[in-house]
């Protein structure tokens, strides 16, 4: 993505002036991703927290599931920024996340009936990578 070093470099300057190369260049792909996955964090606890507080069952329920579909998809945000892999891989490897996560939350909520829960889950899934390559392409142009 723009405004993130790749996450494999051929040259890197020193880290801590002792770490170089590919090995630099691992760690910060690591340390970018830190804050995707501290932000899922932050984001589920908090939201789950809320949930224990809310008296009406469902509302809490929905608070919970919420909570956890959001902390999910920040956490998965990087796998987009692992630059030695192929869009196709990485849009596979996201869809396989969110199929094993947020669709099995989805169901858990019983917001949906399965047929319904599968067509948000497609629609939503579709609609969201088109925004994000398009955004990714205008800005990929501005930057050549």
């Amino acid at each position: 993505m723009p405004g993130l070093a790749p996450t494999t470099l051929p040259s890197v300057q020193p880290v801590g002036g002792f770490i170089h190369g590919q090995a630099a260049a691992r760690i910060t792909g690591m340390r970018q991703m830190r804050p995707f996955a501290i932000s899922g964090v932050i984001t589920g606890t908090v939201m789950v927290a809320i949930s224990f507080f809310i008296e009406d069952a469902a509302q809490s329920k929905s608070t919970l599931v919420a909570g956890l579909i959001a902390a999910v998809t920040i956490a998965a945000i990087p796998i987009y920024d692992i630059n030695s892999w192929s869009l196709t891989k990485r849009s596979l490897v996201h869809f396989l996340a969110m199929l094993a996560t947020v669709f099995p939350l989805l169901l858990f909520s019983e917001w949906f009936t399965l047929p319904v829960a599968i067509s948000v889950f497609l629609l939503f899934g579709i609609v969201g990578w088109t925004i994000g390559y398009v955004v990714y392409r205008v800005q990929e142009k501005k930057q050549a």
